[in-house]
């Protein structure tokens, strides 16, 4: 049950009484001049990994990065990729500069063979293939004596 004093302070509470928020985030709206600049120069590689006849396919699209700063490694299970970009583009006599920098990790299946890794990279399209091994059951029976 309410006190008497917060039913006070209720009854005497508007909302307009309150600091206008648009103050505070006006700085950040005029970030939105920059939007259509930034909407295209913003990459990420999402890939998917596929099941084939012998292993495995992984790809990513990555349209307009160059082959030269595209990186794939594998490591502890994960195939990371990472990448990036730099744009310079000349509007109504400025300059503007962009770099977007890119990187997703992928885990492994566990018979995916690590040493089998090739990759290709074609009209913005990576490409990687990888062979499956044969999963040994790491199983052991213990004797209960």
């Amino acid at each position: 049950m309410p006190k008497d004093n917060d039913t006070k302070a209720l009854a005497s509470f508007h909302p307009e009484s309150l600091f206008d928020f648009r103050d505070i985030y006006s700085p950040f709206l005029a970030l939105q001049t920059l939007k259509p600049f930034l909407e295209d120069k913003q990459r990420r590689a999402f890939p998917g990994i596929q099941k084939t006849d012998d292993g495995y396919l992984i790809e990513a699209e990555m349209a307009g990065v160059p082959k030269e700063n595209v990186s794939v490694e594998v490591k502890d299970g994960l195939l990371l990729i990472s990448g990036k970009q730099k744009m310079e583009e000349e509007k109504d006599g400025r300059k503007m500069y962009s770099r977007s920098d890119f990187y997703q990790s992928v885990r492994l299946p566990k018979d995916a063979d690590h040493e089998s890794v090739k990759a290709s990279y074609v009209d913005g399209l990576l490409k990687i293939h990888m062979k499956g091994t044969e999963c040994k059951d790491n199983t052991k029976r213990i004797t209960i004596e």
